[in-house]
């Protein structure tokens, strides 16, 4: 029962956030325009909630148009890898396997170009590129191409430095 009560509670929360992010995208995009870096930062925002609660064909379009600025205003920066490896995960979660593993590899070795400039997001931007792709390949029923993305996430941990005491 506490597991289904935790369960409730965090898809509420990501109800909240959801719900929050639509708010900010919508008051970038009054603000800033569709075409600015803060609107493509609030999709992207609001595609890792809605991926998180499984929406991957709503993260789809929401995710492409950020990408698309990212790619034309910040080029081969950590953010535009980033709404990559999102995408991606938006594209792997429907099931469309091809055309989400281009974007979940590409995406992964951009960000870890960037780990070394930008070293706490870095790190957790590679991991989540990292698990997006051991999954990608768990579901495509590609066990060998799993294994193989398991075994660069688990050295990529063990490399890891440890948590800060208290954290």
């Amino acid at each position: 029962m506490k597991t289904l009560a935790l369960t409730g509670e965090f898809a509420g929360d990501l109800l909240e956030e959801e719900s929050a992010c639509r708010e900010l995208l919508s008051a970038r995009l009054r603000k800033d325009g569709a075409d600015a870096t803060s609107a493509a930062n609030a999709r992207a925002a609001l595609g890792k909630i809605l991926i998180a609660r499984q929406k991957f064909t709503d993260a789809e379009p929401v995710l492409r148009e950020a990408l698309a600025v990212f790619e034309k205003k910040l080029g081969r920066d950590s953010q535009t890898f980033n709404a990559r490896s999102l995408l991606g995960g938006a594209l792997a979660g429907q099931k469309k396997f091809a055309e989400a593993e281009p974007l979940l590899v590409s995406a992964y070795g951009g960000l870890m170009q960037h780990k070394k400039t930008t070293p706490a997001k870095g790190d957790m931007r590679v991991q989540e590129g990292s698990d997006r792709l051991v999954q990608l390949y768990k579901d495509w029923g590609q066990p060998a191409k799993a294994a193989e993305w398991q075994q660069k996430l688990d050295a990529l941990n063990a490399s890891a430095p440890p948590p800060a005491a208290g954290k």
